[in-house]
């Protein structure tokens, strides 16, 4: 289960249990 998410350095990336990725992932 991948959840995108933005951060506060407007990036989008993907949570994968607990570990965080570039959104190339999702």
């Amino acid at each position: 289960l991948k959840i995108a998410v933005f951060t506060q350095n407007a990036r989008f990336f993907c949570v994968v249990i607990d570990v965080c990725c570039p959104s190339g992932e999702l």
